[in-house]
């Protein structure tokens, strides 16, 4: 049965029902996929930065000077980059950070003609199960 509306008579009873007041409203944000409390706080826009050197180069998430992602590589002089390791701190874990780096160094070895060879088991995973993916693969 369904609550009489505000303001009306009760009809068991024949008493007048206070009317309900809304709900309040819960303190916080929703961010389209997940309800956070107001002592979370979103993520600042990260930015994946790529720097070589010597044959070896990183895609990278800094903040404040501390490195908190990499994807690792090294060139093997035939044209291609070997992805050794994908690292993501506990701080940025579960937030798709690693998949971003995979995506910058498929759009860097787009642009640049590198090819990836992915030793590491989560690039790996990644460039080989998504066929949209596999033309970067050396």
């Amino acid at each position: 049965m369904l609550p009489p509306l505000p303001g009306h008579r009760s009809p068991c009873f024949g008493i007048e029902l206070p009317a309900r007041s809304a709900p309040p409203a819960p303190v916080g944000y929703f961010d389209g996929m997940v309800a956070h409390t107001e002592t979370e706080k979103p993520e600042p826009e990260l930015a994946v930065r790529h720097a070589e050197a010597g044959g070896e180069g990183a895609f990278l998430v800094e903040r404040d000077g501390e490195r908190l992602a990499e994807l690792a590589y090294r060139r093997d002089g035939a044209g291609r980059a070997v992805i050794e390791h994908t690292n993501v701190s506990e701080a940025l874990r579960g937030q798709g950070v690693a998949r971003r780096l995979v995506d910058a160094a498929v759009a860097w070895s787009r642009s640049s003609g590198v090819k990836l060879v992915p030793v590491c088991t989560y690039a790996k995973k990644v460039l080989e199960h998504d066929p949209g993916l596999r033309d970067v693969l050396g």
